[in-house]
């Protein structure tokens, strides 16, 4: 958010006389160096008049402030408004950089004025407009959170990057509004003030003393039912809150479990693979072992001479075996037998009476 070092403006203050009817109003010229919000109170419409005699007579007051009682504006009164009050009053606010406007409205009475809605509206959706300035329509709430109406507000934001003198739209577009926690308690203090002070002008009626005890009593009854219902609510968020709570937890235990679960299959994987190479890398170790053992016993079989002991295994000319009663032979192989050199003329696995000498289909002299 960027700040336009001065700008200049015009600022119209509105008065009303009840007296005569009359809406007067007076331009003054202003030089500014901080921004500002015109808020332009069109007018609003109610779900129903909360009037039980006559009609309501509806005013907005309004304030970036809450913590400042002395900083509410107020617009005239509209008599006998009713549901649909008309007020097309404007007013120039200094920002400080105030996130909400705070309105509330209310239906003038000779005692403590009643409130009929409220509201907090985000001034941030004004200043990001095109132009810096809106035609809203926003929501208006009980002290239940009930939506009971809405008000229409011109809203502009004069002193920012993207101000102009542009004109909002001439149709109304609904806007954001909703309940602030803070501005809730104050306006549930209007509504105890309100009960306090009709239940006290009923009391105090001479005439109809016994019927305004009554009426008291009924008023202070349904101040305590409200003060149960809202008790009731927040003891009923308090337990959904707990839910969730506990849900989150849960999740939470149930993300844990799996992520050790996988933990652990990772780590069986893991093993199982190095068992795996492990047993490879045995049976490899023993293959080798046995075809050493092998090799040393064809040297102990062997005529090679210690010469000849690196080419025993290519060589058949210079490397013969002694025949093995139960040796496998190939064709081609030789083997010496009492003294004799024989070459194998079919593959076959011998017996002890395949004798090279006796075997002739088998074996002949080299």
């Amino acid at each position: 958010m960027e700040y336009q070092t001065s700008y200049e403006y015009t600022s119209t203050t509105t008065t009303y006389s009840s007296d005569d009817n009359v809406v007067r109003s007076s331009t003054t010229h202003i030089q500014s160096e901080s921004q500002t919000l015109i808020v332009n109170a069109v007018g609003a419409n109610f779900q129903k008049d909360g009037q039980k005699l006559g009609t309501q007579d509806p005013y907005m007051q309004f304030t970036l402030n809450l913590e400042d009682k002395k900083s509410f504006q107020k617009t005239y009164t509209a008599k006998n408004g009713g549901k649909t009050p008309s007020w097309n009053q404007s007013f120039n606010l200094p920002l400080q950089g105030e996130p909400d406007l705070f309105i509330e409205v209310l239906d003038k009475e000779t005692t403590a004025d009643a409130l009929i809605g409220f509201a907090a509206i985000p001034i941030n959706q004004v200043v990001h407009a095109q132009g810096g300035s809106i035609n809203g329509l926003f929501d208006l709430y009980d002290v239940k959170n009930n939506v009971v109406g809405e008000i229409n507000l011109i809203l502009q934001a004069q002193g920012f990057q993207n101000s102009s003198n542009q004109q909002p739209p001439s149709s109304p577009v609904r806007f954001q509004s909703y309940v602030h926690e803070v501005h809730q308690k104050r306006c549930k203090s209007l509504r105890t003030k309100e009960h306090v002070a009709e239940a006290g002008t009923a009391i105090l009626g001479g005439a109809l003393a016994i019927g305004a005890g009554l009426l008291g009593k009924k008023l202070y009854d349904d101040h305590k039912k409200e003060e149960q219902e809202e008790k009731d609510r927040a003891e009923e968020e308090e337990r959904r809150r707990q839910e969730f709570s506990q849900r989150e937890e849960e999740l939470k235990r149930r993300e844990e479990e799996f992520g050790r679960r996988e933990q652990e299959e990772q780590q069986e994987r893991e093993r199982r693979e190095q068992e795996e190479r492990e047993r490879r890398e045995r049976e490899e170790r023993e293959r080798r072992e046995r075809e050493e053992r092998q090799h040393q016993h064809h040297k102990k079989k062997s005529h090679c001479n210690d010469d000849d002991d690196e080419d025993c295994h290519h060589s058949r000319k210079k490397c013969v075996d002694e025949w093995d009663p139960v040796g496998t032979y190939k064709a081609g192989d030789r083997v010496e037998y009492h003294g004799r050199t024989y070459l194998c003329l079919q593959g076959h696995t011998s017996n002890p009476t395949w004798k090279p000498n006796a075997a002739s289909s088998l074996w002949e002299l080299a």
